[in-house]
């Protein structure tokens, strides 16, 4: 644990240091905020299709901004050799894994703080009182997400590939968040609460996700990392 921690300071202090990074994914998730609310301006009126337009901003957005983020974390590390470092000094890559996991979550959940309002305001959204419960569904896309970029990242920079590779390689994988993500959202912003059986087998579905690709990468990411 006290590895994990230094691990996950030491990241942010990097990233706060310059802020470039988190900059960029600002930028990213707005523009996809702003593209995404001007395109559908004329279903407005319409109740249910402006639902289902918030939902999917919310997590597009986020899907932008955690390619970005995913790769700048890992490549960080791989510059002069500091993952072979790391591993000389005795830190596990599954602990390293958990840390850059970690890294990415945090991140990714400061982007989505900025971003939840300028999609509520964007979208003329009056729905502020259901934020507690839409942390909530966040906070379990967000786990799966970096869980996943995580891993898919140390395969993409590996090859050289950065963003390009890395959106080839994680969007597939992350259909399930993204369904399951913009489903639940669905509902409560349509309900104000998860009450129907339909909202509650999308919430199962992000935490077995989480669950399974956590326990999986942080096994397989020791070979990942080797050079």
């Amino acid at each position: 644990m006290r590895d994990l921690l230094t691990l996950v300071a030491k990241d942010l202090r990097l990233q706060a240091k310059t802020g470039e990074l988190l900059a960029s994914i600002f930028i990213y998730s707005l523009l996809v905020v702003l593209i995404l609310s001007l395109a559908s301006a004329p279903v407005h009126g319409n109740m249910r299709e402006g639902i289902h337009v918030i939902a999917s901003t919310l997590w597009v957005a986020l899907a932008f901004a955690g390619v970005v983020g995913a790769t700048r974390v890992i490549e960080i590390e791989r510059r002069d050799d500091c993952l072979k470092s790391l591993r000389l000094a005795g830190v596990s890559p599954s602990i390293l894994y958990l840390a850059k996991t970690t890294t990415n979550a945090i991140l990714l959940a400061g982007i989505q703080f900025l971003t939840v309002p300028v999609t509520f305001v964007f979208d003329d959204a009056t729905t502020f009182a259901i934020v507690p419960r839409l942390a909530f569904v966040l906070f379990l896309g967000i786990a799966g997400f970096s869980a996943v970029g995580t891993v898919m990242a140390a395969i993409s920079t590996r090859a050289g590939g950065r963003e390009s590779l890395l959106s080839i390689l994680i969007l597939p994988l992350l259909v399930p968040v993204l369904l399951g993500g913009i489903e639940a959202t669905k509902t409560l912003l349509a309900e104000g609460a998860f009450l129907n059986p339909n909202s509650i087998f999308w919430l199962k579905l992000l935490v077995v996700y989480d669950i399974v690709f956590l326990a999986v990468a942080s096994l397989v990411f020791e070979y990942l990392i080797e050079e």
